[in-house]
Parts: structure tokens; sequence; C-alpha cells
């Protein structure tokens, strides 16, 4: 995925582009959005009765912003590319940039800046091998400080790449591979989410910042071609039936997201993986094929630019 930018297929929108800018050294990192929104400025409503009283009084509670959500596709910057695998480990950064309103001629029209931010979830979408969407990643972060709408008129700097460098992520093109088991024949994985707990403090000044908390990895829910489930139905007779279910007989893996050329853009890799439910789906079409659906743990993962060992 991190191969840069390109706007070779895209169509522009006629009302412009949305893009995410990234403060990160040398200079700043620029990744054309599908959609972004929040990082208003909100308060909570809180309510008291005085005594004596039939309705609630109300007031607001301290100001502070609502997160942000971006939804991004397979091309992006190696600086954005790289904060969202570390958001995922143990010690992740915080990052300074702006989300960018852009006219169709690409020159920026308003920017909301926003300082101190972490990323909270990383979504990703149903991949299944009879869909025809084209792939996004949503993100939603959380910032200390997000600062005033600002209207420059700077030209938004955007390499036009030659159509060979755009590299389309379709949710029907993926792999996934576990260990000891037949996933040639994986029909579908439903959308899943990676959390990561974040505490606003606020310091003896008054100054707020973020803390990142503990990561929260998904269950996964599979579905497999019954007529190729074998190797799957054993391992939920041995791992949940006869109880062998310790960390030596979990599996480790990967999920490969891939372009339409059947390239590796990026890969999941999985670790700690058990299995704790398995059934056969009932077809509702006489021509539907009939599958197995397999509820699966992970205990960790981890995000790689594609074309790895």
């Amino acid at each position: 995925m991190p191969e840069g930018l390109s706007l070779a297929g895209r169509i522009q929108p006629k009302a412009g582009a949305v893009a995410l800018r990234l403060e990160v050294p040398p200079e700043p990192q620029i990744t054309l959005l599908r959609e972004a929104s929040g990082g208003d400025t909100v308060a909570d409503v809180v309510e008291h009765t005085e005594a004596g009283e039939i309705f609630a009084r109300k007031q607001l509670g301290k100001p502070k912003y609502e997160d942000f959500s971006v939804s991004v596709g397979s091309v992006m910057s190696p600086q954005l590319f790289d904060w969202i695998a570390e958001s995922w480990r143990e010690s992740p950064p915080h990052r300074d940039g702006a989300i960018l309103q852009c006219d169709y001629k690409f020159s920026v029209k308003v920017e909301r800046p926003f300082q101190g931010a972490l990323i909270a979830e990383t979504a990703f979408p149903a991949l299944d091998a009879a869909s025809k969407q084209p792939g996004f990643m949503e993100l939603r972060f959380a910032a200390a400080a997000v600062l005033p709408d600002e209207k420059p008129l700077t030209p938004l700097a955007v390499p036009l790449g030659k159509p060979s460098v755009q590299k389309l992520w379709m949710t029907s093109l993926f792999k996934l591979q576990l260990s000891g088991l037949d996933c040639s024949h994986v029909m579908r994985i439903e959308p899943f989410s990676i959390l990561r707990k974040i505490d606003t403090v606020t310091d003896a000044g008054g100054g707020v910042g973020l803390i990142a908390g503990s990561v929260e990895f998904p269950n996964f829910r599979v579905s497999i071609s019954t007529a190729h489930a074998q190797s799957w139905v054993d391992w939920h007779e041995d791992f949940v039936v006869k109880g062998n279910n310790t960390a030596p007989f979990e599996k480790s893996g990967s999920i490969s997201l891939l372009n339409v050329a059947l390239d590796e853009l990026t890969r999941l890799e999985l670790n700690g993986v058990g299995i704790f439910r398995l059934v056969t789906e009932k077809p509702d079409r006489v021509e539907s094929i009939p599958r197995v659906i397999a509820d699966l743990y992970c205990e960790q993962m981890s995000l790689l630019p594609g074309g790895g060992p």
C-alpha cells in the first residue's frame, strides 16, 4: 500500500477532493481520501435537579473535540501507512496534521489542523470473493487539540502517477493463510476492527494530552466452501471438542489484500489464532454454495507492506 500517491484512473468529484496531511519530517505527506468528518468542538450536557423543582437544570461540561473519521483506499503516503501500523504496537506515535478540503484543481480551500493525534480504530470492510466493490479502510483518530479552520490558497501538490502505478484494491481480492488449514476456498471474511483505548489527561497547567491504552484485536468470522472445509472441521474437533486449545495448538497466518493483478498490496500478520465455533450454513437458494462458518479469535496482529517473505 505505501507507494505514494496516484490519481490515475480516479474520477475527480465535481465538488473537489478531501485529503489528509501529516506533518512528518523531512516534509509533510498528503494522502487523498474518499471522505472525512469530525474534529468539531462539542460539550456534554450535564443535568442536575434543584430542591423543590420538577425539571432538570442543564449546563455544559468542558469543551472537547469529536474524533476524526477518514476513509482511505489502497494508495496512501508511507507515513500514513506507518502511523496505522505503529498504532497497533506498544508505543504508538502522536501525529500533527490537517484535513484538507480542496477544489477540483486540488487547491486547498479550507484546512482543519490538529495536534497530538492517536489512531483509535482501524476498520476493514467485509472481504468477499463475490463482491465487485473497491476496498476502503476506515480510520478513527482522536486529537489532543483541533485548531480553527484556515483558508489558505496554496495548491495541493499531488503527483499524477502513470496508470500502471495505480493499484486498486477490490474487496474480492484477498488471501487468507493459516498454518495447517486449507484456505484455498475461503469465500468471505466479515468486517473487523482493531481498537485502541485512548485516555485524555489534563496537566496542572490545563494542557490536554492523549495516552494510548491497550489494543483490542478482533475475532473473525470466516466462510469456507463446505466441500473444502475438512481441515477446519478437524481443527474444531481437536481444539474445541477435545480441548487441545492451549498456546501450542493455536495457529499463525496472514490476510493479504491484493490488487487486480493479484499483487500483494499489504499484509495483516495473525498470531495466536484459535477457533471457538463452527457451523454449517443452510443455503438460502438452491444454487447457493453450501458454506461452513468458522468463528476465530486472534491475540495479535501486525500490518506490513505487501511483497514481504
